[in-house]
């Protein structure tokens, strides 16, 4: 296992309202207001800040697409009817 100290990395900060990002090198404030849409909830994820082949390798898999005009790429309509199953 990798040793978090040694792999020098940014805390990012997603709105889950708009998208919007926000990078910290140290501990986020504890309240956080976007400044685009004032949302106050964030998802966050550390990016690797040197080139870490395997933290970039996982990002790009489990990256979600914030596309507002589009669809889901991935999904399918028997996705969907499966969501909505018993």
């Amino acid at each position: 296992m990798a040793d978090d100290q040694r792999t020098p990395r940014l805390m990012a900060l997603v709105c889950l309202t708009c998208g919007n990002e926000k990078h910290f090198e140290t501990a986020p404030p504890a309240k956080l207001i976007c400044e685009k849409c004032q949302g106050t909830v964030f998802r966050d994820y550390y990016v690797p800040v040197a080139g870490d082949d395997v933290a970039i390798s996982q990002l790009e898999q489990t990256a979600r697409g914030v596309s507002l005009d589009g669809g889901s790429f991935d999904v399918t309509e028997d996705d969907l009817n499966d969501l909505n199953g018993p």
